[in-house]
């Protein structure tokens, strides 16, 4: 582990205010929990939200014992939602729609940069579950992917 705990949650509450007051925070990706549909290496940019306006598929980000979670949204009530990671096999506790900071907006991946609208991104259905109940198939896709890119010609 590198830096103090105290560091890294000084981090992430300054990284949120910077959502609330900004309107927008970009944050790379470091874990598997969503893959297929974000990778590590990612960048991905958040737009602050009302969260009467989230829906189900949305990604969200919010803070869960000084860390930042990014999970798709699986349902929704009046006061909560439920998120999941897109490669877990369990629903997160649901959070309360107040600690919700912002909703994924765009991602930009190996220097394209693509805008993010759940309908047309949201993983088949069978990978997900593949991702969800076989450790396996998340280290392969991670291995094809590190792979250099090869030259045309």
């Amino acid at each position: 582990m590198t830096g103090s705990p105290d560091l890294g949650c000084a981090a992430t509450a300054l990284a949120a205010e910077a959502l609330v007051s900004f309107g927008q925070l970009r944050l790379r990706v470091t874990g598997t929990s969503m893959l297929p549909a974000l990778r590590p290496g990612d960048e991905l940019q958040f737009h602050s939200r009302r969260t009467e306006s989230t829906s189900l598929g949305d990604i969200v980000l919010f803070r869960r014992a000084n860390a930042f979670v990014i999970h798709r949204v699986v349902a929704l009530s009046n006061t909560e939602l439920v998120t999941q990671g897109d490669a877990l096999a369990v629903p997160d506790p649901p959070v309360n729609k107040a600690d919700v900071l912002g909703t994924l907006v765009s991602v930009t991946r190996r220097d394209r940069r693509m805008s993010w609208n759940p309908s047309t991104h949201a993983s088949v259905g069978v990978t997900r579950w593949l991702f969800r109940r076989f450790d396996v198939a998340t280290r392969l896709f991670l291995r094809w992917h590190r792979l250099p890119t090869r030259a045309a010609g």
